[in-house]
Formats: C-alpha cells, structure tokens, sequence
C-alpha cells in the first residue's frame, strides 16, 4: 500500500478529542486548537536503517519535543509494517519522565493498526517523547514501515502538522570497510635499507565492496603493493583485489576460508636518515566511510630536531633599528631530545645576535604520536648598519643521530624602506560551496607607514577547483544573488567579499603595497588564506561551460545552458515536478512536505558561462524505483538577452559530487572532460546515478531536439 494512501486513510480515523485546551475542532485534517501546540523532530523525521545484516540487531531512535505553548497531545498511533517475517521489528517508547523505554506490543500489519496505548499522550512544553525501533532482518529480503501520529499541533495554515509521519526506511545490503591496524610503525630502518609491514581490509557488510583509490600522502618512500605489484600505477589491479574471480571484494562468507578480506603489503625504503610519516588513503565505494586514513611512521623513536624555519629571513629591516624573528627548536622523535650548544657563525658584521638567555643544554621529552610537539624559543635579532643584505648561519647542535648540527642559514636585507607586511585576521575557512567568505587584511602593518598601516591591500585567488569563476569584490550587486558578481575590490580597504562558486580547495593571497609602492610580494611575506568548501549534500550536480568559437569567447556575456536532475519516476524531461530544472527548481519529491528529500537548484546562471548547481540531501533507494536518477544539459538560448548576438556551439562541463567526493566528469572524444552542444534546443543526456550505491555510470546520450518537448 502506498505511503501517501495510507496517510489519507489516516487521517480519516482522526478522532476529536473534546478534552484539548482551548477547544478543538475534528476534520480531515486532523484535530486543531485555538491554540495550538508544535514540535521539532531530531534529528530526522524518519527510522533509517542503512546497514542490514541478517540475524544482527540495529537501533533507531527519534525525538519529538514540544516547542509550543501548551500541551502537545496525541489521540492515536498507528504502525505499519510490511515485513517478510514476524518480528523483524520491535517498538518502544519513553514518554516524559520516564526513566527507560518500555516496549509496545502490536500485530504486523501492512495496512496498519492503532497502537494500543493510553490516549492521549501528552507532552508538556518544553518536553521530550522519544521512541525507538529495532530492526533484527530474518532474510535480505527488504522490509519497510511507517509510524503516525495524530495531534493537535495542527493549524488552519498547516493543517498537515496534525499528523507526524515517521517512515521506517530500510536499504538493501551495503559494503562496509575495516583497516587494521589504523597505524603502520616500521620503527628504525637504515637509509638504503627496506622494512614490509601488512594491513587488512575487511568487508564487512552484506555488498560487495569495491576499493576505488589508494594513495600516498606524504613521504614517497612507503609503497603499498597488491599482490607484490603497485596498485597507483596498475590501477587495474583494484577490479579484483582479492582474486576470487568476482569484481571488488566480497562480502564476508563464514564457509569460505579468507573471505571478505584483502591483505595490503606496504614497504618502506628510505632514501636518507630521519624520522618519516606519510598517510595511506583508501577509497572505497562503503556506505559507513568513503576514505580510510591509515598512518604510516617510520624511524620515530630516536631523538629528532626540527627547526622552524628552516631558514631565517628579515626581507626588509630599517637600518639603524633592531628588527626580531623567533626560532622554534621542536623535538619530532620518539625519544628525548638534548640541545648541548647554540651559535651565530659568518656574521662578519655583528649585525646578527641571539636575544635573551638560553640556558645549556635544553632538554625536550619525545614527541607525541599526535597533537603539538615540545619545543623551546629563541630570538634572533637584526641590527644593519646599511642599506645591504648581511648572511650568517644559526648552528643547533643536539643529540639527533640523524643531523648533529643543524645549520640555519640567516638573511638579512637593510633598507631605508621597510616593508610592508599582510597578515590576514583568519587564514582557514571550511565552508559549504554557495557560501560567502570575508576576507580581512586589518591586522596588516607597515612601520614606517601613515598611521603604521599598508595603503593598498590587494586579495588575489590563486588556486581554484576547476570550473570556478568567481572573484574577490568590495560589495555585491545583490545580497541575494552574489553569483552575480558584485563591485570591483576597493584596494584602499582591507576587507574584500568572495562568492564560493564550487567545491573544492581555494587559496587566497593578500598582497599590500606601501606608499612607495614597495609591496609584501617584493618583500616574500604575503599573507595566504585556504578555503575548503565541502558540499553537505549526498548528491550535487555542477555545470559549467564555455564557447567554442573564438569570437564567442572574448564577449561579456555567453549562452544559456541549464542543468537538469530527473527524478527515476518522471516519464520524460521537462516534466513536473519530476524533472528539477531552472523552470521547477525547488520540486517536492519522496515523502510529501519533507523537504531534505527534495532537489533544489540553488544557484542558476543565464548570462554568464556557469557554474549552476543543483543539490539533493537525501536521495530515495533507487533499487525500489523505476530506474536511476538522470543528470542532463540543455541548450537552453544562445541568443545575447541585451544586444540579440548569436552564439554558437558551447562546451558543457558536467561534475558530480558524491557525499562532497568527486565522483564524476565527463570524459569523451575531442575535448577532455567536456561535451559539445551545438546549438539552441540540443540536449545531453550526460550520467545516471543510483542510491544509496552512490555509483554514477555515464549515459551520453545526444539529442539534437529536447526530448520530452
């Protein structure tokens, strides 16, 4: 029986209960006070079980609290279950001022039946109901189910809040992932020599599992191997990892000896002395984790010196004044850390000197595996006499087996001009894409300028994901729509806007000037802002595009294309409100009024080359639907909307995110990772994607006539 269906049938055994406060009306759409109550649900209104495994017990629980004024009552429940054994199920609720939950006996029914409870159930304001499910599967076979409560939190303008619809939400069989050990430690291995260390990867789950990726971050000198073979540079060797004929690795079977598990051989073979780390990094396509870090240490329990920085630099100092730097002497090993002796050599001039007192020798314990490691600061002055550039050397020596004598080299530049330095107020964003960053330069400085301040700052993007366009301005042209763009930066202020157009990794750089025009690129010390923008969304669709021809490129303005997400039930393209477009961009899809299973195009661009973005939160199973969710392109105007110009082909770039992961882009013939369209009215029907697999297949499918149209 259909969810929407049974939620009519319902709401026609709603039953008036005279008792509510303030009066109380009986209809169709359910009981309704003069005063009505309302609640929040946490932290979803749904029962979702994503992992099955047969004979293995999984909980979920959902909050409702009382956000209203007065009482929120509930004069029926009702459960339906449509299950493939008894007692796959179990219910249990925990009213307000219960210790524990206490568990509701009910018959299974797929049509529903009323809970037998002591209506109504009342929760005060400010009070919390929670209720819990147990899903124990007897079989693969898929289950499913839905809770409903009738109250009194209705209103004429919504009538629909007087019923709470809980779905019980259960996905087929899933991979999951496990990595053990989480950490490689190869202790102390000689430069020229090699070491072997294995790790496991287990599936777990009740799908076959399939590695998509493994990579190195870090030192080069750790080598995963398959089979005695590097996966990095025979991909291929990822199809079938565990050589028993079937692609991926597969589920764990209790009758076959070394199922469900991959052994991974990893070999460091250092190049020179001193402690390594690097991290291995698996990728998978497993519902419980996409990417898996395993750390990998090497040569760490021996004393180690890190200087910061490894090298000391006063690009501009005045002459006649003492400028500073601090010097950072870190213990990076795993064991204690002995610095005997600290000197200045080279410094003919005297114009290099070590601050304070340093009392021999400095004694750091070893490092920890994680968080900061013990240090101890010294601070090395500059004092030029002229206008030159002076060098000396700062010599550490310590106990590091390693280097004995760690040499810092020191350059100083004298100068009837100091320089100017950017610093920015925050040099980390993590952010969602469509998300605005301020960028501010205030805390920069120039001493010698007026009022101690920089007279021009300067921010530039200098590295951007593919496909981004957006630039740093002074103010928007609409608050509403930053997509648009916005008035050129004002160098005369610290302070710029930035517009995040697409996911990825962004860094920004603030240049300053002074009023000679000396600038902190001169000088080496620009400030450096990373933006991480990773979308939220299980599922997000980008399109950007460019003109073919040359004299469409050097215009303002461009084509119109626009992207498109078809939902798997929709007959055809264009139609609502199953195909979510520019023309349908917020369509209800999945359970009525629930907008976190809902599309949204959340950013469009008609007159520009993109990016547009079309996001989904949660997907619907696909497996139980007629077919996959379908990404497509039209060509929607290649007439100029200002001056009526006629643009050509355009060369549409499609990217698709998976859980904020790459998944996805076009690469066919002729241009990489794009797809011409050719003129106004073709279409592309570019990739699939099923859920909750996540698995995105290109369709390529051309249509030189919209279809559906």
């Amino acid at each position: 029986m259909q969810l929407r269906a049974f939620k009519r049938l319902l709401y026609c055994l709603s039953v008036a209960v005279g008792a509510l406060s303030g009066g109380v009306a009986c209809d169709g759409d359910g009981l309704q006070t003069a005063q009505s109550a309302d609640y929040a649900i946490r932290p979803v209104p749904e029962f979702l079980f994503p992992t099955v495994v047969v004979g293995r017990a999984s909980t979920k629980e959902v909050e409702i609290e009382n956000i209203g004024e007065v009482e929120l009552q509930m004069s029926s429940a009702l459960l339906q279950i449509d299950a493939s054994a008894d007692n796959e199920f179990r219910l249990a609720l925990k009213m307000p001022g219960m210790e524990a939950y206490e568990e509701v006996e009910f018959e299974q029914s797929p049509m529903g039946v009323e809970l037998a409870l002591d209506y109504p159930l009342v929760v005060e304001p400010g009070d919390v109901m929670s209720i819990m499910v147990t899903y124990e599967p007897q079989d693969e076979e898929a289950d499913r189910g839905a809770l409903y409560f009738n109250t009194n939190a209705g209103t004429d303008n919504e009538p629909e809040r007087a019923q709470i619809g809980l779905p019980i939400i259960v996905t087929e069989g899933a991979p999951q992932i496990s990595v053990t050990p989480a950490r490689l430690d190869f202790d102390v291995v000689p430069a020229g020599e090699e070491s072997t260390l294995q790790l496991t990867v287990t599936n777990l789950g009740a799908a076959v599992l399939t590695l998509e990726d493994l990579r190195i971050d870090g030192s080069q000198d750790f080598t995963p191997l398959i089979n005695g073979r590097d996966p990095r540079r025979q991909p291929e060797l990822l199809v079938d990892p565990d050589g028993d004929g079937i692609p991926g690795i597969s589920p764990f079977d209790p009758d076959v000896a070394g199922s469900g598990s991959l052994t991974i051989d990893v070999v460091y073979a250092p190049t020179i002395a001193g402690p390594d780390s690097a991290t291995l990094v698996i990728t998978s396509n497993a519902e419980n984790t996409r990417s898996i870090p395993v750390e990998l240490i090497a040569n760490s329990r021996n004393p180690c010196l890190e200087v910061i920085p490894g090298a000391l630099e006063f690009p501009g100092s005045l002459v006649s004044r003492t400028d500073s730097r601090p010097v950072f002497m870190e213990s990076c090993g795993g064991a204690a850390l002995e610095i005997t002796e600290v000197r200045i050599e080279g410094d003919d001039e005297g114009v290099f000197r070590l601050e304070g007192e340093l009392s021999l020798p400095v004694n750091l314990p070893a490092a920890p595996p994680q968080g900061s490691r013990p240090s101890s600061e010294l601070t090395v002055s500059f004092s030029p006499r002229e206008q030159t550039i002076y060098n000396a050397t700062l010599v550490i020596v310590s106990d590091d087996p390693v280097t004995p004598e760690r040499r810092v080299s020191i350059l100083g530049r004298g100068t009837e001009n100091i320089c100017p330095q950017a610093r920015a107020a925050q040099d980390e964003f993590y952010v969602y894409p469509l998300d605005t960053v301020i960028l501010d330069g205030s805390p920069s400085v120039d001493q010698d300028g007026p009022d101690n301040l920089p007279v021009e700052y300067e921010w530039v993007i200098t590295s951007r994901p593919d496909g981004s366009v957006s630039q740093p301005v002074e103010s928007f042209n609409d608050r509403q729509q930053p997509a648009d763009g916005g008035l050129p930066d004002d160098l005369s202020t610290p302070f710029s806007l930035f517009f995040v157009d697409m996911p990825g990794y962004y860094t920004a750089e603030l240049r300053v000037r002074d009023q000679f025009g000396l600038d902190s690129i001169a000088c080496r010390n620009p400030a450096v802002v990373t933006i991480v923008a990773e979308p939220d969304e299980a599922i997000q669709v980008q399109l950007t595009w460019e003109p073919v021809l040359e004299e469409d490129a050097g215009r303002e303005r461009a084509a119109d294309l626009d992207v498109h997400l078809k939902h798997p039930n929709a007959p055809a393209w264009f139609t609502s409100p199953l195909d979510c477009y520019f023309a349908n961009p917020t369509p209800d899809w999945g359970q009525p009024d629930n907008p976190q299973d809902d599309p949204f195009l959340d950013l469009d661009d008609f007159s520009g080359a993109g990016p547009e973005n079309l996001s989904l939160a949660v997907p619907e199973n696909t497996d139980v639907l007629a077919g996959e969710y379908l990404v497509g392109v039209d060509y929607y105007r290649q007439t100029d909307r200002v001056d009526g110009y006629e643009y050509g082909p355009a060369r549409a770039f499609v990217r698709v995110f998976i859980n904020g992961v790459l998944a996805w882009d076009y690469t066919g013939e002729g241009e990489e990772g794009s797809k011409e369209l050719s003129a106004e009215g073709h279409f592309w029907e570019a990739a699939s994607i099923s859920w909750p697999s996540g698995e995105v297949r290109t369709v390529d499918m051309y249509y030189e006539e919209r279809p559906g149209e």
